[in-house]
């Protein structure tokens, strides 16, 4: 999300995919991507999890660890057939993250959101904590 925020931030159309809870921290960050003009249309709500959140810790060398609350989070469970393909075909620039890459059925709806996107700029954030790497290379 900081990715897409920092180029809307700078004037670039841009838009955002994924799921969230229905819950305050998925109408937060709804609302948070909204306010600096980042499309939400291919933002997704469930009861089925809540929103994951993410907390930041710094060491005394500020050094930062990254710890999750999801078991699931609701960006695991993003699923193929709520991918928005109208707008994943107006893309020109295709970023996402490790995270992404890490559980099923958000795994697969990632490749598949990929494809529509060939031909054009791909960027992963692969930043992998000790946490990711095994669903993603395993």
């Amino acid at each position: 999300m900081n990715v897409v925020a920092a180029l809307a931030k700078l004037g670039k159309k841009t838009g955002f995919i994924g799921k969230v809870g229905s819950d305050p921290f998925g109408a937060y960050l709804r609302e948070a991507l909204l306010e600096v003009g980042v499309s939400a249309r291919g933002l997704v709500e469930t009861d089925e999890a809540h929103t994951t959140m993410a907390f930041v810790q710094l060491d005394a060398d500020g050094d930062r660890s990254f710890h999750f609350a999801r078991n699931p989070g609701a960006d695991q469970l993003l699923r193929t057939d709520e991918l928005n393909l109208a707008m994943l075909k107006e893309t020109r620039i295709f970023h996402f993250g490790s995270i992404s890459m890490t559980e099923e059925p958000a795994y697969t709806a990632t490749l598949k959101a990929a494809i529509p996107s060939l031909g054009t700029l791909e960027e992963i954030h692969a930043l992998m904590r000790d946490g990711d790497r095994e669903g993603v290379l395993g």
